[in-house]
């Protein structure tokens, strides 16, 4: 009998391996109310998170973490705006987005069975 190894369907390694050899120094990589921990590891580098405190809210009453813990208004000034944007959201969050956000542009590069990332601009 052959033992196969289970596969971590959570993991956006390969997500990550889409648009790291995209990436400029100047482009923002957000996570979209979520936080995949493992993201900063990928892509070597420090991660915008939007809408996300849970274990992180003791950390950002002694730090200020306004440049990369964004809310929806600032996220939409960046998204909206000239910067490539890379996001990354969940497949749950990303049919609401499409429902609330029906004419907003994005250019999907990527999904697994439960994220996808996509950008604001056309590569």
């Amino acid at each position: 009998m052959i033992r196969r190894a289970a596969i971590d369907n959570r993991t956006v390694l390969p997500l990550a391996n889409i648009i790291k050899p995209l990436l400029q120094p100047e482009d923002d990589v957000i996570t979209y109310n979520q936080y995949y921990q493992e993201l900063p590891f990928y892509l070597e580098r420090r991660i915008t998170i939007l809408n996300w405190q849970n274990e992180m809210s003791q950390g950002m009453r002694h730090q200020d973490t306004s440049a990369w813990m964004i809310n929806d208004s600032i996220f939409w000034q960046r998204y909206l705006g000239k910067g490539r944007v890379f996001v990354f959201i969940s497949k749950d969050e990303f049919k609401k987005w499409q429902k609330t956000h029906p004419k907003t542009l994005f250019y999907l590069l990527g999904q697994t069975l439960n994220n996808v990332v996509l950008t604001n601009h056309p590569l």
